[in-house]
């Protein structure tokens, strides 16, 4: 028996291509799980370099272009079912309208948004949602993580409570995990902390260093490394250097999953700080590899993570509840073992990936039916 045809939209940059972020990773693990075994998999791959993000010009040419391989497709080639990942702004967009192609060839389509941002942005723009509305209308099931998506979906999409389905993150890898395991507690002196992802300003990145230089003036000593990059970075690195941070505040640039792994694995201490988020990847791989971890009460990372106990979680834009959250970590071994322990615990049962892929194969599976 020959197995469905599924094709996914999503970011799958040629290899050496520097683009990173969430959707990115979890597509790379996508292709890499069980879910190969059960569908003939096809790809359009919808990524782009987002710092500096083309001019709009050049962004309408990709998406026309992306619209144009999704139309061949549904036109020449077998495909079953569609699964189609968006971030926010004009990425919604375009896949609200790959979902209506799909929907005019009778195809089944699931839509998973993947950035937080999406909803606030809908918030905001009364034209934005009613197209939004419009278009992720039209999809067979409405991929969601957590209450807050899914009260989205119904409440502000009008999607039907029958067609929204909940899948969590599945980036807690195998080698995080085994990192987790084999972690050694309290052997780096002082503390290491750790931010990975995009240094801008709504990922908190200024509340962060503004806690850290407090830690400093009080005489509690850390260090810290920024992975990754942004339009932050240069004002990020000039306060670092105007306030003589120069030796515990680090910054190494994007670096590859392989790499990522390393500096969590030397590191004690995850920081994300962020105004806005979904169910960051960055939080789970950081407890799948049992790094106690700090974070802001946004998205639906109340609905895993209890304060106190899976991490500590503060108010977003509040630099002085992060450097409260920070001074227990740092000076407090036991309580830092406590929480990367149970947070790790948390990243085994909830978002390893082949529990979750499993989760996703099915629906689409339901989907196709």
């Amino acid at each position: 028996m020959s197995k469905s045809k599924l094709l996914i939209v999503g970011a799958f940059p040629a290899e050496g291509k520097a683009i990173y972020g969430g959707i990115v990773k979890s597509c790379q693990i996508l292709l890499k799980s069980s879910i190969v075994n059960r569908f003939d998999i096809d790809i359009i791959d919808s990524s782009q370099i987002s710092n500096p993000p083309p001019k709009f010009f050049i962004r309408s040419i990709l998406a026309v272009s992306r619209l144009l391989k999704l139309m061949y497709r549904l036109i020449f080639n077998r495909i079953d079912v569609v699964l189609i990942f968006s971030s926010d702004g004009a990425s919604a967009i375009e896949k609200g309208v790959m979902v209506w192609m799909c929907h005019l060839f009778k195809l089944p389509a699931l839509i998973f948004p993947r950035a937080g941002n999406l909803i606030s942005q809908t918030s905001k723009s009364p034209l934005m949602l009613k197209l939004i509305r419009f278009l992720y209308g039209y999809s067979t099931v409405f991929l969601c993580q957590g209450s807050k998506w899914k009260e989205y979906a119904i409440n502000q999409l009008g999607i039907d409570e029958s067609k929204v389905k909940s899948v969590n993150n599945w980036t807690a890898t195998e080698k995080q995990i085994e990192t987790g395991k084999n972690r050694r507690y309290g052997l780096n002196n002082p503390p290491k902390l750790i931010f990975v992802g995009w240094l801008e300003k709504y990922k908190g990145v200024f509340e962060l260093l503004h806690a850290c230089r407090s830690l400093h003036n009080k005489g509690i000593e850390f260090h810290l490394t920024f992975v990754g990059s942004g339009d932050a970075e240069k004002s990020a690195k000039h306060f670092v250097k105007e306030n003589n941070l120069e030796k515990y505040i680090i910054f190494v640039g994007w670096a590859n999953s392989q790499a990522v792994d390393i500096f969590l694995e030397k590191s004690d201490i995850f920081v994300l700080p962020s105004w806005a988020e979904g169910l960051p990847n960055s939080m789970i791989e950081a407890m799948a590899a049992a790094l106690a971890t700090v974070v802001t009460s946004v998205g639906v990372i109340l609905d895993y993570v209890k304060d106190g106990e899976h991490a500590i979680i503060v108010p977003p834009r509040d630099a002085a509840a992060l450097e409260s959250a920070l001074t227990k970590l740092i000076l407090h071994t036991e309580l830092r073992k406590s929480i990367a322990f149970n947070g790790h615990q948390l990243a085994i049962n909830s978002f390893s990936v082949e529990r979750n892929i499993k989760r996703l194969g099915e629906i689409i599976g339901m989907a196709k039916r």
